[in-house]
Order: structure tokens, then sequence, then C-alpha cells
């Protein structure tokens, strides 16, 4: 690969292809993934290019917020943490994990399916979203489907956070009107 090349993550990871458990897709398939998607592509400076992350204000994604974490990027991509993490995710993870560094946590179910992926996104520099479907972490307390988008963040030269998007596929299970936004800064 070139210097300065860039690959898209359909070409990092196809659509139909399975990491860690999860089914890469080619868009993202529920109306609140794509409204979230659609703010965050609002926010981009330009066509190729990410947002940063001051760009992202809670209050335009407040009705979201239970169903997103914040992911700050360590050590180049090698490690991460939740910096933030909505209140639903935390019930479905069965503890919030908000400043923890996963690398503390190893053989954590959660690392071990998204450290990889994060890692991946990071040091290629991702300037679009992932999406993927699959079930909730086992263990995790619920067996639920779920959609996830990742999307980068960061200026130009490098991804400092990933925003992470989970909602259940089940249109029965409506955790975030149970539980509500928990978080009230991004």
């Amino acid at each position: 690969m070139e210097a300065g090349t860039r690959l898209s993550m359909d070409q990092m990871f196809p659509p139909g292809t399975v990491h860690r458990g999860m089914t890469i897709q080619p868009a993202p398939s529920t109306d609140a993934a794509r409204a979230i998607v659609a703010i965050w592509q609002g926010l981009c400076p330009a066509p190729g290019r990410r947002p940063a992350r001051p760009a992202l204000r809670p209050s335009l994604i407040k009705r979201y917020l239970s169903m997103v974490a914040l992911v700050e990027v360590l050590d180049g991509g090698d490690d991460f943490y939740f910096a933030i993490m909505g209140q639903m995710l935390t019930h479905m993870m069965v503890g919030t994990h908000q400043r923890e560094k996963m690398s503390d946590r190893p053989e954590h179910p959660s690392t071990l399916r998204w450290l990889p992926i994060y890692g991946a996104m990071v040091k290629a520099g991702a300037t679009e979203p992932l999406y993927a479907t699959g079930k909730l972490v086992p263990g995790a307390g619920f067996d639920l489907d779920i959609e996830v988008v990742l999307m980068p963040l960061g200026p130009d030269d490098r991804v400092t956070h990933l925003l992470a998007f989970v909602e259940p596929l089940d249109p029965t299970v409506k955790l975030a009107a149970l539980i509500g936004p928990s978080v009230s800064r991004l």
C-alpha cells in the first residue's frame, strides 16, 4: 500500500464477513442507526474526512445518549477505554467499564471482540463508519441481537475517538425508553 493510501471500511471489513462474531453490514439497518450516522456525516468537514471530536455535542445526539459510548484511543490504537458509556449500554453489559482500559481486562468478552476491530480502524485512519450485527457479548446478561455502528472521530492526521452506537434489533426491546439517557456531556 502506498504512503497516504487509506483502505475503505469495505476493503478492511467486507460486508457479509464475520469478525469476532459480528457480521459486517453494508449500511445501517434501523432508523435510529441511520439517524445517528446522518448526524455524524453532517459533522464531517468534507467527503472522506471524519469529524473532529469537539464537533460532536451531546445536544446533537440527545435522543441516542443512552445507546452510545465514546471510546478514547490510547497508545496509537493498541489500547482503548470507554470515556463515556450510556446507561442502556451499561445495563446491557452488566456494569460500566467507563474509564477502564481494555488492556486491564484482557479476557473480558468485549475486549476480545472489539479490541482488534477498534485497532484496525484506528491504524487504517478510518474516515467512514463500520456497521455490524450480531449477538450481544455472551455473558452480558441479555441474549440480544444488536446492531453496532462505529464512527471515527479526530483531526485529519489520526483517529482519537470512536463513537459506538449499539441498538437491540428486536423492536419490542425498549431498554432506552425504560432507562433514559445517563450522560450529560461528551
